[in-house]
């Protein structure tokens, strides 16, 4: 099958049928509160402990994320971004949810501020096992949370404080058309067009205007944002900036903190792979807009989705026999909608929400190489989820950001190397600097970033403004550290910020280069010793059981320690040095 059988999350998906489940979803929170309202043994008692976790654990299973409802009407949209009547129901979903989830707040509020000698006796009990990462994970967080009622507070106000900021920016950008080429362009299809030989300087120009002229506005936004957030820090008493996203992702600041060193400290690698893009594209030195262009020096060969599936789920089922048969079973079931359609969603992504639900795939499959790639790093978040799900109980599903992409960039770099393995030398080449494109801007620019957020929150505590030229400055300083003086970063380009959404979620970039390098340290340990995927398969089933610092060294790895990452780096100057020597004995440089 290449479309999606979304009966399997929702058989029902009649407005009776969806009427129902909401109904049920309600129902049992209702019930789920009353009860555990009126009872207070399992604030104390790790019997009556076990009881509550248990059927907490079972609520989350049948309804947790707004249930099949959610999810149904979620990818339903992702199927047709034009269908008004799915958008308008799951605004009214949103809405209805919730005040269903409010009744829930006070089971881990609860639970996150017992008192240290009810929480040691409940991490000790053997019987609470399975809950007891979850039980830590609330702790961590109650010593930050405030009052119910204040909580509340802070949540109502939430949306006018962030929400509608980012959509006023957002709905300014993609307003914005301008003509090119006989062709009137939006924003997004301008962006695509900087990839283009032929149009990259003249589009770069045009959408320095775009960026120039909502500037002002930005930078009012994310005033705002930065404030709303140092206000919750004062009144949270959190310590750093970045303390909020290291404890929702549970990940050790130390660890943090020890890759953005230790990735800065390797711009140099970076500045190296810019130098030899501009050789093979004939520049003297590229712009902040052309160090996206790819390197083609032949035609990429086309694949159909049976070759891209069978050449997919051979790769795969080399590592291990079961990668292969998750892919085919997703195929085989309706769990992945293949090709492109008028209102689908683009891109690519893969989606899972309970335990019993499928997960689900989606591509915008044009036969390129490209796409078998998109593919293989689909395929390794399913297999990530499919794994959680066979050990993991529904609260500790998912994965924490650090480690989110690190399944599906270890299958995409196999597949691509298998890509290569058949290649002419020039196309080696050409995916080599595409591997090079990808692996520099997820680790080396994300980190620049991270370094860029932080200046940011530190100037405007300092200062109590961010003008459109300081954030502009600050932005520059960032990314010329880790281009290097192989690309030439005007004050055209100073405005670019703007559409970068990732630093509206604060200090979120790091975990693109924690992800990667993560995988790379797993692909070295794969390659020395074929065995070792045991050990990946063991961390990848993890899921929310353990913190990523405690998962790491449970396989004797200190993921706090500069050598855990200077290793996956070791991997990125390892296909740098390849590429280099390709290009030379081509004759490109």
């Amino acid at each position: 099958m290449t479309t999606w059988n979304l009966s399997t999350i929702l058989p029902d998906a009649s407005p009776t049928g969806i009427e129902s489940a909401l109904l049920s979803l309600e129902t049992a929170h209702t019930a789920f509160a009353e009860t555990w309202k009126a009872r207070t043994d399992w604030k104390t008692e790790p019997t009556a402990a076990l009881e509550a976790l248990v059927a907490y654990e079972q609520l989350q299973s049948a309804y947790g994320m707004g249930g099949p409802v959610d999810y149904y009407l979620s990818m339903k949209q992702a199927l047709d971004s034009a269908d008004t009547e799915t958008k308008a129901a799951l605004t009214k979903l949103a809405a209805r949810l919730s005040k269903t989830e409010k009744e829930l707040f006070f089971f881990e509020e609860t639970l996150s501020k017992l008192p240290q000698e009810t929480l040691a006796a409940f991490l000790a009990n053997p019987t609470l096992a399975p809950y007891h990462h979850f039980l830590e994970r609330l702790a961590v967080h109650g010593k930050y949370l405030l009052s119910e009622s204040e909580e509340y507070i802070l949540s109502r106000k939430s949306v006018p404080a962030r929400q509608h900021w980012t959509e006023l920016v957002d709905q300014l950008l993609y307003a914005e058309t301008v003509e090119l080429g006989g062709e009137t362009l939006t924003l997004p299809a301008l962006m695509s067009k900087i990839q283009e030989p032929a149009t990259s300087e003249e589009a770069a120009v045009l959408v320095s205007g775009i960026m120039q002229k909502h500037a002002p506005v930005a930078a009012a936004e994310m005033t705002a944002l930065l404030l709303d957030h140092q206000i919750n820090d004062e009144l949270r008493k959190r310590d750093r900036p970045d303390t909020a996203r290291h404890l929702s992702d549970d990940i050790a600041s130390e660890a943090v903190d020890t890759l953005v060193d230790t990735v800065a400290a390797h711009y140099p690698l970076a500045h190296r792979f810019y130098a030899l893009k501009a050789k093979l594209l004939g520049l003297e030195k590229l712009t902040y807009a052309s160090r996206i262009l790819p390197i083609q020096s032949e035609e990429s060969p086309s694949y159909t989705w049976d070759e891209a599936l069978t050449f997919t789920t051979k790769v795969l089922s080399k590592l291990d026999p079961q990668y292969g048969e998750i892919l085919q079973d997703f195929v085989n079931k309706g769990q992945v909608d293949v090709f492109p359609k008028k209102g689908k969603r683009g891109g690519a992504f893969c989606a899972y929400h309970l335990p019993e639900s499928p997960v689900l795939m989606l591509l915008n499959f044009n036969g390129k190489e490209d796409d078998i790639t998109t593919l293989a790093h689909e395929t390794g978040h399913g297999i990530n989820d499919v794994l959680i799900a066979k050990k993991q109980n529904a609260l500790n599903l998912g994965t924490p950001l650090a480690t989110a992409e690190v399944a599906s960039t270890f299958m995409e770099d196999f597949v691509l190397e298998e890509l290569a393995a058949t290649a002419t030398p020039k196309r080696q080449l050409d995916l080599l600097m595409s591997r090079l494109d990808d692996d520099i801007a997820s680790c080396f620019r994300q980190i620049a970033c991270y370094q860029f957020e932080q200046d940011l929150h530190a100037t405007l505590r300092a200062e109590g403004n961010l003008s459109a030229e300081k954030i502009g400055e600050l932005f520059a300083k960032h990314m010329q550290a880790y281009l290097g003086e192989s690309v030439v970063m005007d004050a055209s380009y100073n405005s670019w910020w703007v559409y970068w959404s990732h630093i509206r979620s604060h200090f979120y970039v790091y975990s693109y280069a924690s992800g990667l390098l993560i995988a790379k340290a797993l692909q070295s340990k794969v390659r020395k010793d074929p065995k070792a995927i045991e050990q990946v398969n063991a961390f990848l089933a993890v899921g929310r059981s353990q913190s990523p610092t405690q998962a790491f060294a449970d396989l004797g790895i200190d993921i706090t320690d500069a050598a855990f990452w200077e290793e996956g780096i070791a991997q990125i100057e390892q296909t740098l040095n390849t590429a280099e020597a390709l290009a030379t004995e081509l004759k490109l440089i």
